[in-house]
């Protein structure tokens, strides 16, 4: 049976938190140009997928690269992003990113708003009631 509920939420989170968005690529960059330039960096990946246009079939221009955790993925962005890409031609510059897939930050604990006040959804329902009321009164 699929994972289902919190723990399948927390697999996805993870695998997506370490994956780093990189942008400005060059036709010529490749996946293994890309893994070659992180490993000069010191920083090994476990996977690069470049993104071509479904129509014309040439590089959209940005590609994902999966690092094996999210703590190798964190330290890849904050050291590499803004420095020189080694090997480019033209010189370019890393533009790194978290890998979000088009959708905004799955990851985070959603905050409900009920009666104008934030509430999370792990509280359960007698204490909105009381939330509620309390709100009311006043």
């Amino acid at each position: 049976l699929p994972a289902r509920g919190p723990a399948r939420l927390r697999r996805r989170c993870r695998r997506e938190m370490a994956t780093l968005w990189m942008g400005d690529l060059e036709q010529y960059m490749d996946e293994s140009f890309i893994k070659q330039a992180f490993s000069a960096m010191g920083e090994p990946t476990v996977n690069v997928k470049i993104i071509s246009n479904r129509m014309t079939g040439t590089l959209a221009g940005y590609c994902f690269v999966e690092l094996a955790d999210q703590t190798s993925a964190d330290r890849c962005l904050h050291k590499l992003n803004g420095k020189s890409l080694p090997g480019s031609n033209p010189p370019k510059k890393f533009k790194l990113n978290y890998a979000t897939y088009g959708k905004k930050n799955r990851c985070r604990p959603r905050i409900l708003h009920i009666c104008g006040r934030p509430l999370l959804r792990s509280r359960r329902l007698p204490s909105v009631r009381l939330l509620c009321e309390k709100i009311s009164v006043v």
